[in-house]
């Protein structure tokens, strides 16, 4: 079990196509359960991160559907619902976040049709993995 399934640390990516649903949080302190996040907390300094989603499906995750931590994030054609809390933004270490909606994207839950809202729960970005 995953408490992030898709994490990008101070790099690009770009999650085309996908299904990301049911990522719990840890079991031992019911932290984190996000479905991706793009994160400039950076173990390094590598610029600023970027993600990009589009036609994916991002649902019923534990946290956060979709966190940027410092970040830019465009979002097309895809669906985000369910979650606690479908996009989550947060400032960090003088990163603004940014969300782009680029169209068609729905954040509706069991047949609601909200409009896809972005905000801040004052989430932490999740720590780096320790070196093998």
């Amino acid at each position: 079990v995953h408490s992030t399934a898709i994490l990008a640390g101070c790099g690009d990516v770009q999650v085309q196509s996908s299904v990301v649903r049911e990522t719990a949080a840890r079991q031992a302190t019911g932290a984190h359960g996000d479905g991706i996040v793009v994160s400039a907390a950076c173990w390094g300094a590598f610029g600023r991160p970027t993600g990009e989603v589009g036609h994916s499906v991002i649902e019923r995750n534990a946290r956060a559907g979709i966190a940027s931590f410092g970040a830019t994030l465009r979002l097309d054609s895809s669906a985000v619902g369910c979650n606690q809390v479908d996009l989550n933004g947060e400032d960090v270490g003088g990163e603004a976040y940014t969300f782009e909606d680029l169209g068609g994207n729905d954040c509706g839950c069991e047949g609601s049709e909200p409009a896809c809202q972005v905000l801040s729960a004052d989430l932490v970005p999740p720590e780096p993995l320790a070196p093998e």
